[in-house]
């Protein structure tokens, strides 16, 4: 029933800025590849366990919830958003820490809502610190939030949005590679560089049928 209200809740989220429950199905499997492929290391066997990667997947799906908070006029503009506009978009950060401490206040001490306020509060920081809504850098950034950043970002380039369109596969792994250290943990994606075809495998998978987007070679 738990799993079946987080669903819920999710699924309404991404329908309200016209993405589809594509995007948080190919996430969840992305963030899952990864840290699957990071507990194989000696560094993390002992973080990454498989409780603690099953407990990161089923929270992974609430990592946008507070895009509810975001006004319409700007989530759903189809051009570039101006500098003021962005600004009250990076603010979802924040309302989806509101709404995961509000529930952690009702319910007391719980691993699985305090996991999910690491992926919602963290997922948009960066490596070098650039990011938002701390300006956390390296390791100060949680791990969750890091394999977050990798799936959320493949995704947003492979898939359509009211302002944008896809770009391959190919064009993707160019541009993730080109925020190694910097946008991403350099770590994490040399492992990203290591898997990348099972993320073009998962997204023509589950690709939304009227937002496919071309995976031939492009370089």
């Amino acid at each position: 029933m738990q799993e079946a209200i987080l669903e819920i809740i999710t699924t309404l989220t991404e329908t309200r800025d016209q993405a589809t429950g594509g995007h948080i199905r190919r996430t969840q499997i992305y963030l899952k590849i990864i840290a699957e492929e990071l507990q194989q290391t000696e560094r993390y066997k002992k973080i990454l366990t498989p409780e603690e990667i099953e407990v990161i997947c089923k929270v992974a799906p609430l990592h946008d919830v507070g895009k509810i908070g975001v006004p319409d006029n700007i989530l759903l503009k189809p051009d570039k958003l101006s500098a003021k506009e962005f600004e009250e978009i990076k603010k979802h950060t924040y309302y989806g820490k509101e709404i995961i401490e509000a529930a952690l206040h009702r319910v007391g001490t719980n691993y699985f809502l305090e996991k999910a306020l690491e992926i919602v509060y963290t997922h948009q920081e960066k490596w070098d610190g650039s990011g938002y809504p701390q300006g956390l850098s390296g390791e100060n950034i949680p791990i969750s939030g890091r394999v977050m950043a990798i799936a959320d970002v493949y995704d947003a380039l492979t898939s359509k949005r009211s302002y944008k369109i896809p770009v391959t596969h190919d064009k993707a792994v160019t541009i993730m590679e080109a925020g190694k250290g910097t946008h991403f943990d350099p770590e994490l994606m040399e492992v990203f560089l290591k898997v990348h075809e099972r993320f073009r495998e998962i997204s023509m998978q589950y690709a939304d049928p009227s937002l496919q987007v071309p995976h031939r070679a492009t370089r």
